[in-house]
């Protein structure tokens, strides 16, 4: 009995492992289709416009804040540290201003436009 139920389940794997092999995209119909249903869903429970989070400043202004915030509290890490006389700064707090400050600049910059 317990090998019969070792074979489905290999079986299972198996159909399962081929199904992820197969390519899919996001412009298959059926994802665009479920992609559309579940923003219309939660668009209708909180009665939103179609568009709100491309048309919420609050949204961007959010990002925006907390991304400064992070590289601020980084930056006055950094200097606290070397101050107290730490000869390195931890490769942590490196990574998270550089990351949240190129971040930031690819917010702020302006997208370019062909005219």
């Amino acid at each position: 009995m317990s090998t019969q139920n070792g074979k489905n389940s290999l079986v299972k794997t198996q159909s399962l492992l081929e199904e992820s092999k197969q390519p899919s995209t996001l412009n298959d119909s059926k994802g665009q289709q479920g992609l559309q249903q579940n923003a219309d869903a939660v668009n209708n429970t909180f009665n939103l416009p179609q568009n709100y989070i491309q048309t919420d400043p609050w949204i961007y202004r959010m990002v925006v804040g907390t991304l400064t915030s992070t590289v601020l509290i980084c930056l006055i890490g950094a200097i606290g540290l070397q101050a107290k006389g730490n000869k390195q700064i931890p490769d942590l707090l490196t990574a998270l201003g550089t990351g949240s400050l190129g971040a930031l600049s690819g917010l702020l910059a302006p997208s370019p436009i062909k005219r």
